[in-house]
């Protein structure tokens, strides 16, 4: 029902994360980050056990406890989320974020069009979400898994302020980097011991990324010759990058560029080892802030080895 849900808002500025809670394992086993788990633990209101499926909206605003029915449950959480999207928004936000190993950086420049002075006395903070989209974890019960979360304090942003921040997501391991999604938001917390509420949420771009991001290739034996192959520089419009290889096989012709321009890479087989060989060509934009990889891993065959291929074949519609 949650995947309907999720479906049916999708031309809307909605997006569900789903965590998964163990209660059942002693002690408890919480898989929500503990950014996002203070937030969906200060919704709880006093005297009430949080229970399955604990639903929030908003960063708490609103809840709810869980339905006897399908039908039910439809109705409270559509009904929570017609009403966020009728609240006014009061912050801006613009974010960008970039891969960095298996972490996720995030930079995010927050407006505060409230007329609450956010800060470390209300648990203000602005928070990178990854999710992936389209999975279906053992762990989960959607296909809306959230993969973890990372928070950074607001020390003061009266209204009409504007400041940058930095949030580092780590330990992210998704099945497709390709289904990715980040969320950066901004809440603080109503009262001691109350509710969180949510000024904003939007959808961070991808800074600077490649297409493809890997290339493979098999020599057998004597062969030492691959045709030239391209990756494509992805990202900010107008954004200047330069690129490096770290292996001397792996050549970059076009070290420099702009977004949307193209590498053309070269290798020589000549000087490989025998088995796989691995070369990194790290992409830099000229302020030195964002990052990406393009990996190209080259098999090449020992003297007397016979490499097996099978080949599948592929069916298209016209």
């Amino acid at each position: 029902m949650i995947n309907q849900i999720a479906q049916e808002y999708a031309n809307q500025p909605v997006v569900v994360v789903d965590y998964h809670l163990d209660i059942l394992q002693e002690p408890p086993l919480f898989e929500p980050p503990q950014a996002r788990w203070d937030v969906i633990q200060a919704s709880v209101p006093p005297g009430t056990d949080l229970a399955l499926t604990w639903t929030v909206v908003d960063s708490g605003r609103l809840y709810h406890r869980g339905a006897e029915t399908t039908e039910e449950a439809y109705n409270a959480y559509t009904a929570m989320i017609d009403d966020a999207l009728a609240q006014p928004a009061t912050a801006e936000i613009t974010a960008h974020w970039w891969q960095d190993g298996s972490s996720i950086k995030i930079r995010a420049v927050v407006t505060n069009n409230s007329t609450v002075t956010l800060s470390a006395e209300n648990n203000a903070g602005v928070y990178g979400i990854v999710k992936e989209n389209g999975v279906l974890y053992e762990t989960h019960t959607t296909e809306h898994p959230g993969l973890n979360a990372a928070k950074t304090a607001i020390t003061n942003l009266a209204p009409g302020a504007t400041d940058m921040f930095e949030i580092e997501v780590p330990d992210i391991d998704p099945t497709d980097w390709d289904k990715v999604e980040v969320i950066v938001l901004v809440d603080y917390q109503t009262a001691p011991e109350a509710h969180y509420e949510q000024l904003q949420a939007a959808i961070a771009t991808q800074a600077l990324y490649t297409q493809p991001k890997f290339h493979a290739w098999f020599l057998d034996e004597g062969e030492t010759f691959v045709p030239e192959f391209t990756s494509t520089i992805m990202g900010n419009p107008g954004l200047t990058w330069n690129a490096l290889s770290n292996q001397v096989w792996l050549e970059v012709e076009e070290t420099s560029g702009l977004v949307g321009d193209s590498i053309l890479l070269t290798t020589n087989g000549g000087v490989m080892n025998p088995g796989w060989n691995t070369a990194v060509v790290t992409i830099t934009d000229s302020s030195h802030t964002y990052t990406a990889d393009v990996t190209v891993s080259i098999y090449k065959a020992s003297p007397g080895e016979v490499i097996n291929r099978i080949y599948l074949p592929i069916m298209t519609r016209p």
